[in-house]
């Protein structure tokens, strides 16, 4: 069985083991160790030989532990042998345990170990993650490991029986998408109209003719999952008819079948969902992009994140403008859009036992187009006598 050493000579510490396995436990780790600090910050980890998470908070001072009640001595002798071996504990009653030290600030204490040279700084704060929020600056190339697809929380792909794909700002910038037509062809499962796509995704007009006068108004509606329908659109997994554009998105959650983790409302399509950029007190960034093809389209965008108050305010603006051209004459589609976004934490809202954060987004865009026909080009004269053949009367004789 793994096991913990520590010296015989060393001072008390508390420690406090997390099965890696219960995903639950693993979730408030990070805050039980915010809530446990004493006169030395705690260190988070994860246990190197069970992959356990690990909270160890600084030692007391001798007799410190006898006489307050929280620390218990050694049950093995301290002879001569240079080293104690205590089993690594996972104690069957640590939920009840954990929920006790949340509710009144005192931990169950335990036997502990000598302070492994784990890398960590512990004069660092712990970085916690929001379970109501999920960014494209946490994926790393194409890999995305979380989503609040399904669940509406921060979920680990890996734990979700939906079938989910994640599309990531990197992989986007690779295949050069702008939108639902020039990416969703690179998805699995999705079809998706346009003069990058792989279907008309036409209706049927009163006469019996291709009718695209709905993709017309609403591009983004022209997709097909699963051979079955069109998928939902939302931004920021809030329903919407806009079209999403990779000027301000990070990344693009594909879920293919209702939005539930069992079952939920919506398309049995689906839904596509666009996580747009949010401003970040990280660091002042930016990026600019300038595009042109051989049909004439010129294509420009700014990207910018600026911290006004360090760890407090920061905002975040981008700007589109899209003259596209196609092949077909005399389509075209220009686009003017605007975008606008900020997060604030203010520090007096924000003691070590909480965390109050403030966020909100605006956009403005006008958007004029002659979108592109698919579907065959027919005759006048053919349609009106199809109409003719095809009366009552003339099919009764």
């Amino acid at each position: 069985m793994p096991t913990f050493s520590a010296k015989a000579s060393e001072v008390q510490r508390q420690w406090w083991v997390i099965d890696a396995a219960d995903q639950v436990l693993g979730r408030v780790a990070a805050k039980a160790a915010n809530l446990l600090r004493g006169k030395e910050k705690p260190i988070f980890t994860s246990h190197v030989d069970t992959g356990d998470f690990v909270i160890v908070r600084g030692a007391a001072a001798p007799g410190e532990g006898e006489e307050s009640g929280r620390g218990l001595t050694p049950t093995q002798p301290q002879h001569d042998t240079p080293e104690m071996q205590y089993p690594d504990m996972k104690p069957r009653g640590f939920l009840r345990s954990l929920a006790a030290a949340l509710i009144i600030g005192s931990p169950v204490a335990a036997p502990g170990q000598d302070n492994p040279d784990t890398g960590i700084d512990t004069d660092d704060d712990i970085i916690e993650f929001s379970p109501f929020t999920v960014e494209g600056t946490e994926d790393t190339g194409y890999l995305a490991t979380s989503t609040l697809a399904g669940t509406r929380i921060r979920t680990s792909l890996r734990d979700i029986g939906s079938s989910i794909s994640v599309l990531t700002e990197e992989f986007i910038n690779d295949v050069g998408a702008t939108d639902s037509q020039s990416l969703l062809s690179y998805a699995t499962n999705y079809e998706v109209g346009g003069s990058n796509g792989n279907f008309i995704g036409a209706g049927v007009s009163a006469r019996g003719t291709p009718d695209e006068t709905g993709n017309f108004f609403n591009p983004s509606s022209n997709t097909r999952v699963r051979g079955l329908v069109s998928a939902d659109n939302t931004r920021d997994y809030f329903r919407t008819n806009v079209t999403w554009d990779s000027y301000n998105v990070s990344r693009i959650d594909l879920l293919r079948g209702a939005n539930g983790l069992l079952f939920g409302l919506g398309s049995p399509g689906g839904v596509i969902n666009a996580s747009t950029d949010q401003a970040n007190l990280n660091s002042n960034e930016g990026t600019a992009e300038f595009v042109v093809d051989q049909f004439g389209t010129i294509r420009g965008s700014v990207n910018y994140n600026h911290v006004i108050l360090e760890d407090e305010l920061a905002v975040r603006v981008a700007v589109l403008r899209d003259n596209r051209e196609f092949r077909q004459d005399p389509a075209y589609q220009d686009t003017t859009r605007e975008y606008a976004a900020f997060r604030y934490k203010p520090r007096f809202l924000n003691p070590s036992w909480t965390s109050v954060i403030f966020t909100g987004s605006l956009e403005h865009g006008d958007a004029t187009s002659n979108r592109p026909r698919f579907s065959p080009p027919r005759r006048l004269a053919d349609t009106i006598l199809w109409t003719r053949h095809n009366q009552p009367d003339h099919v009764a004789s």
